[in-house]
C-alpha cells in the first residue's frame, strides 16, 4: 500500500468517523428537544414542592384533629366529674378541681405540641385514675 493510497483511506474513516460523530449529535439534540428533558426536571421541582405542601397539610390536619378529639375528652372528663360531684365530699371536691385544671391545661398543652398525641394518652390515663377515685 502507498502511501497516497493509505493517507487516502485513513481520510475515509476519519470522514465516516466525523459524519457518525455529527450524527450522534443530532440524534441526542432531538431527544433533548423532543423530551424536554429540562422541562421534566422543573416539573419534578415542581410536584416536589406541591408534595412537601400536601404532606404538611397533613400533617397540620392531623393534629388538629388530635386537638378537637382531646378537647371532646376533656369535655366528657368535665361531664362525668359535675355527674358524680358530691360537694360534701372534699376529696372528690379537690379531685374535681384537679381534673379541670389539668383538662384545661391539656387543652393547651395540645394546640402547641408537636405530639398532641402523647397529650391525649395523658389525659386518657388522668380521667381513667380519677374515675376509679
Amino acid at each position: 500500500m502507498t502511501d497516497k493510497s493509505f493517507d487516502k483511506e485513513v481520510l475515509g474513516r476519519m470522514m465516516k468517523l466525523q459524519r457518525a460523530f455529527d450524527n450522534l449529535k443530532g440524534r441526542v439534540k432531538r431527544i433533548e428537544e423532543k423530551h424536554d428533558i429540562a422541562g421534566f426536571q422543573q416539573q419534578l421541582n415542581g410536584l416536589d414542592k406541591r408534595l412537601r405542601l400536601v404532606e404538611k397539610s397533613l400533617l397540620d390536619t392531623r393534629q388538629r384533629l388530635a386537638v378537637e378529639s382531646i378537647s371532646r375528652e376533656c369535655d366528657e372528663i368535665l361531664i362525668v366529674l359535675d355527674l358524680t360531684a358530691d360537694p360534701e365530699d372534699p376529696r372528690k371536691a379537690n379531685a374535681s378541681k384537679k381534673v379541670v385544671t389539668t383538662a384545661a391545661s391539656a387543652r393547651e398543652r395540645a394546640k402547641s405540641s408537636n405530639t398532641p398525641e402523647s397529650v391525649a394518652k395523658e389525659v386518657s390515663s388522668l380521667w381513667k385514675k380519677e374515675l376509679k377515685n
